[in-house]
C-alpha cells in the first residue's frame, strides 16, 4: 500500500501545471498535502486499519495498526473478596471465571467507547497471544469480542513473533520477563516451536518480593514533625521512641503490594556483574552481618518522605475514632536498589525448571534447538515484558552469557555457595552451546520501549496485512464458539477413521 501511495502523489505531482503563477502554484501543492495526508487518515476515517490488543496478566494496552504506540494502558484489576488480583494466575481459580469475564468485558467496552471512539462491529481486531497464557482466557477474550462487541473477526497472534517482528529478524529468542514468570520462546523462520518454551516463576513479582524482604530487614523509617493541623479529625504526629520493625511493617501494610511494585519500577537496577553472593536468606538488623559488606557499593543511598493514617480510638464509632497522620522518612541503602534484581541470577539449573536464572533458561532454550538452528536463533536474543525495563537489565545478560561461553567458566551470577558438583553438571549439559554463544549470540535493542513490543509488532502486523489466519463471527457461531479458536498447544490430523483427533503438543 505505500508502494502505491508513492505513485500516486508522483502521478499527482507530475499532472501539476508548472506554468501557472504562485497561486495556483499553492493551491496545487496544497491538494497534494491534502491527497497525501487523506491517504494516512485510514486510522479515522477509513476501516482496513485493525484494532490491536496486547491482554496481559495485570495489563491490558489497546490501539489502532499502523500507530507507533497503544493509545491506552489500562489496569487489570480483578476483584477477589477483599482484595484485587490480576486476570490469571499461575493457577487459575474457576471460582473467579466471572469476576474476571466482567472485569474483562468493561474494560473492551471502556476501549472502544471512551479511547479508540469507534464501532466495534466495523474492524477486525488482532489479540496478541502470549504462549502461556491460559486456553480459558483466550477462550473468554474471544467470546466476549464476538457475543458481546459483534467484532467481524478476531486474529490470534503469537505475541513472541510479535515481538521478534519490531527487530527485523525472522528468528530468534523471545523471552519474557513478565509479572508472574519468565518465558523464552524459540523463533524460527518466522515459526514459534511451542514444544520448546522454557519457563520459570522468575518474574517481576519475584523482584517486588525481594525488594520488599531487603527493605523491610535493613532498610530505615524515621518519624519526622507532621506539617498538617488536627482539623477533619486528622491530628498531627510527633517524633516517638517505636520500635523501628514494626514501624517499618506498619507502614508496608499499610500502603499494599501496588507500592512496592512502583518503587521498584522507580530505584530498582540491575548491576553489571554479580558479587557472587546470595541475598535471599531474611537477616535480622545486624550492621556486622553478611550484608555489611555491600555498604561499599557505588548506588546511591535515598531517603524518601512517606505518609501513612493510622487510625486510633473507638473504631466502631465514627465520631470518637479518629485517624492519626504519620509522616516519616524511608531511608533505602544504594545496596538494596542494586541487589533486589538479583533474584533473576541466582539459580544455577541444577534443577531444570525449579532453579533457574535468566541465563539457564536462555541456554537450555539454546541447547533443545535443532543443531541446525541454533546460530539464526542466537543471534536474536530479544527481552520483552515489564522487567525488561528495569535498568541494566540487557548489559547483564550479555555479561552472563559471554562469562559461560568466553572462558569455561560458571557464570559470575550464580551463588559461591553452590556445590562444585553442581556446576560442572550445568557446564556439562550447556557444553555443546558456548561457543556458539560466546561467538554469535547478541542481545537485539531496539529503538522502542520493551514492554511494548508485542502491541508494536501487533500494529506493524496488521498495517501490512501480515496475519492471514483469523476467526470470522459466522464461522464462530456456526462452529459452536470454541471449537473454532485456534489453539497452538494440540495439533489437528486425520485418524484411521477418518476423524479429527487433538494431540497435545
Amino acid at each position: 500500500m505505500s508502494q502505491w501511495g508513492l505513485n500516486r502523489t508522483a502521478s499527482t505531482t507530475v499532472s501539476t501545471p508548472q506554468h501557472q503563477g504562485s497561486t495556483s502554484s499553492l493551491l496545487s501543492l496544497s491538494s497534494v498535502s491534502l491527497a497525501s495526508n487523506a491517504l494516512r487518515r485510514n486510522s479515522l476515517y477509513g476501516f482496513e486499519d485493525r484494532i490491536v490488543l496486547d491482554i496481559g496478566t495485570s495489563l491490558l494496552r489497546a490501539g489502532i495498526s499502523g500507530e507507533q504506540r497503544p493509545r491506552i494502558v489500562l489496569d487489570i484489576s480483578v476483584p477477589d473478596g477483599s482484595q484485587t488480583t490480576g486476570l490469571y494466575d499461575l493457577h487459575l481459580d474457576p471460582k473467579l471465571d466471572m469476576a474476571r469475564r466482567e472485569t474483562l468485558t468493561s474494560l473492551l467496552l471502556m476501549v472502544y467507547n471512551k479511547y479508540l471512539l469507534t464501532d466495534p462491529k466495523q474492524r477486525k481486531v488482532i489479540v496478541a497471544e502470549k504462549a502461556l497464557m491460559p486456553t480459558q482466557i483466550k477462550h473468554m477474550i474471544a467470546d466476549i469480542l464476538f457475543r458481546v462487541l459483534n467484532v467481524p473477526a478476531v486474529q490470534f497472534a503469537s505475541s513472541e513473533l510479535l515481538t521478534l517482528l519490531c527487530t527485523g529478524k525472522s528468528s530468534g529468542l523471545v523471552v519474557d520477563i513478565g509479572p508472574l514468570e519468565t518465558s523464552v520462546v524459540p523463533i524460527y523462520d518466522g515459526r514459534p516451536l511451542p514444544q520448546l518454551v522454557r519457563m520459570s516463576p522468575i518474574g517481576a513479582q519475584a523482584l517486588t518480593s525481594r525488594l520488599d524482604l531487603l527493605i523491610r530487614n535493613h532498610a530505615k523509617i524515621t518519624l519526622t514533625s507532621s506539617s498538617s493541623g488536627a482539623s477533619n479529625n486528622i491530628a498531627p504526629a510527633e517524633p516517638t521512641s517505636e520500635d523501628p520493625t514494626e514501624l517499618m511493617a506498619e507502614f508496608l501494610s499499610s500502603q499494599g503490594s501496588q507500592y512496592m511494585q512502583n518503587l521498584a519500577a522507580r530505584i530498582c537496577f540491575v548491576s553489571h556483574a554479580s558479587t557472587r553472593q546470595d541475598v535471599s536468606v531474611p537477616l535480622k538488623r545486624n550492621p556486622l552481618g553478611p550484608y555489611a559488606q555491600y555498604d561499599s557499593s557505588t548506588a546511591t543511598d535515598i531517603a524518601i518522605h512517606v505518609e501513612w493514617m493510622q487510625s486510633t480510638g473507638n473504631t466502631l464509632s465514627s465520631q470518637s475514632a479518629k485517624q492519626t497522620a504519620k509522616t516519616a522518612i524511608l531511608t533505602i541503602p544504594g545496596w538494596i536498589r542494586e541487589r533486589a534484581a538479583e533474584v533473576w541470577f541466582e539459580g544455577t539449573g541444577t534443577v531444570a525448571g525449579e532453579d533457574d536464572s535468566l541465563t539457564t533458561l536462555i541456554m537450555d532454550a539454546l541447547v533443545r534447538v535443532p543443531l541446525d538452528s541454533r546460530a539464526e536463533v542466537a543471534a536474536g536474543i530479544v527481552l520483552t515484558g515489564g522487567g525488561s525495563m528495569v535498568t541494566g537489565v540487557f548489559a547483564r545478560v550479555e555479561n552472563e552469557l559471554r562469562s559461560i561461553g568466553g572462558n569455561g567458566g560458571f557464570a559470575v551470577g550464580f551463588s559461591a555457595g553452590r556445590a562444585n558438583s553442581g556446576r560442572k553438571g550445568v557446564l556439562n549439559r550447556f557444553d555443546e552451546v558456548r561457543r556458539l554463544v560466546r561467538d554469535r549470540s547478541v542481545v537485539v535493542r531496539t529503538v522502542f520501549k520493551s514492554n511494548l513490543l508485542p502491541w508494536i509488532g501487533g500494529s506493524l502486523a496488521g498495517s501490512v496485512k501480515m496475519i492471514s489466519s483469523e476467526v470470522v463471527r459466522d464461522s464462530y457461531f456456526e462452529v459452536g464458539g470454541e471449537q473454532s479458536v485456534p489453539d497452538w498447544c494440540k495439533l489437528v490430523g486425520d485418524d484411521s477413521e477418518g476423524n479429527e483427533t487433538a494431540v497435545a503438543a
